[in-house]
């Protein structure tokens, strides 16, 4: 057997499963040599495989996700629960931030819809107006959705995010059933999810689609370096931009600024704007901590 190329498709315990273009798997171990070039293999990466099954090499990466450590990212669907947990728009909105930044495209998935009213629906939708990002409504109960959700997905790698309990295994074993994936309880008294996904894998659902679990978490901070870049991960702002009074404007303190005119004239999303000022503001303090 010679040597051949794959995709990192679950790692535990210092075992790593390559899957090559087949669809074929194998289990190998890394190079000790990593650990001395400070590279840790991780789900995604591109890597090449010797034929007694050592890895031996890792290609550059397009980009990695640090927390979960994850790489090679081309779409991100962010799960949001339409009720119980009540969306966290604003972790919807960092996820997007920090998607763009990496050159990953992210998509919406609005679940529950079978236990929540239009107007919590309407709120989430409301809230994305303006973007260009797709969103989908589903419920995993009568699995409405779950067919446009397959049709969205593209070749490459997809992952799943979103705080716990909003369903992201649910989703993911509704669409792949053979997966057998462990699904966790909502917590009734905590009102959130408990963590059920121990590992991060990649499944290959064929025609170059691979789809990903992700840990769930409560956390997430923006990818964005500054404000400008900021500024640049909101696409509703770009049709704006050239219209405000200062090149350098930020959209937050400038008088004649064109974006916070068409917040007020609810062209863009208020709530998405005020999370964007949220979000600046926790730039601008981790900033500050690091001078």
């Amino acid at each position: 057997m010679s040597a051949l190329e794959g995709k990192i498709t679950k790692g535990v315990g210092g075992l790593y499963t390559v899957t090559d273009a087949s669809g074929s798997s194998l289990t190998c171990k890394a190079r000790g040599v990593f650990r001395k070039e400070n590279i840790t293999p991780c789900i995604g990466d591109n890597v090449l495989v010797s034929e007694d099954n050592i890895i031996e090499a890792v290609f550059p990466r397009k980009n990695i996700l640090v927390r979960p450590p994850v790489a090679n990212i081309d779409y991100l669907g962010i799960i949001v629960s339409a009720e119980r947990p009540v969306a966290d728009t604003l972790m919807l909105d960092k996820l997007t931030v920090s998607a763009y930044c990496m050159n990953i495209e992210p998509f919406v998935i609005i679940n529950k819809c079978d236990i929540a009213s239009a107007n919590d629906i309407e709120r989430i939708q409301k809230h994305l107006f303006g973007t260009n990002i797709e969103c989908i409504t589903a419920d995993c109960v009568t699995e409405s959705g779950i067919e446009a959700i397959k049709s969205s997905l593209k070749k490459g790698v997809t992952a799943f995010a979103g705080q716990s309990g909003v369903g992201k295994t649910s989703i993911i074993s509704t669409l792949l059933p053979e997966a057998e994936l462990e699904v966790g309880q909502l917590s009734k008294k905590l009102e959130r999810g408990r963590h059920t996904t121990r590992h991060v894998e990649l499944h290959n659902i064929g025609d170059g689609i691979f789809i990903m679990d992700t840990p769930g978490f409560s956390r997430y901070d923006s990818e964005a370096a500054d404000l400008k870049q900021l500024a640049d991960c909101f696409p509703e702002f770009a049709a704006f931009n050239k219209k405000c009074a200062f090149n350098s404007c930020t959209h937050i303190h400038e008088p004649e600024c064109a974006v916070k005119e068409a917040v007020q004239n609810e062209i863009i999303s208020k709530t998405r704007y005020e999370n964007y000022i949220k979000i600046a503001e926790q730039i601008k303090s981790r900033k500050a901590v690091y001078k």
